[in-house]
């Protein structure tokens, strides 16, 4: 079920958005793509059940986004060899990063309060938290729908 997030996380999100520690795959320091666009950040792991169930899903909805349209992003709360070797055998078509997990790693400072994954958020244009999500998506349109900015 989507909820809202808590005011105390919206108020932090932008400068936890702008100032994000993920590296990608080979371990540089990147920062996060899609500045100026609805993005939906996914947290996951190769050892996560439900977060390899819903890869499918999440991919073919990546897949169905045009460019400017919502930017599907993974973060692995995982180790680089393992998240390396499950994408070389399930390629996704979607930009994956590395953080690593910690009780205050990002998808916490966005509300995963207790380090549930699959953990989900909608980031509006400016960086501000809309949405969040624990658990994994049933289907695409329960996906569809959580990628839709809420009204004001």
């Amino acid at each position: 079920l989507a909820t809202r997030p808590d005011p105390k996380f919206v108020a932090a999100s932008r400068a936890v958005i702008a100032g994000l520690a993920i590296t990608d795959l080979q371990g540089k320091a990147v920062k996060l793509p899609g500045t100026g666009r609805y993005r939906i950040i996914n947290y996951w792991a190769t050892w996560c059940g439900p977060c390899l169930i819903e890869m499918p899903l999440l991919d073919k909805f990546a897949q169905s986004q045009g460019d400017g349209e919502v930017m599907l992003i993974g973060i692995a709360l995982d180790e680089a060899a393992a998240v390396k070797a499950y994408l070389k055998e399930n390629p996704l078509k979607y930009p994956q990063f590395l953080e690593k997990a910690s009780k205050n790693d990002s998808s916490a400072q966005l509300g995963n309060e207790r380090g549930i994954i699959p953990f989900t958020v909608l980031i509006g244009p400016d960086g501000a938290l809309l949405k969040l999500k624990r658990g994994e998506f049933a289907d695409m349109n329960e996906l569809e729908a959580f990628a839709k900015p809420p009204k004001s």
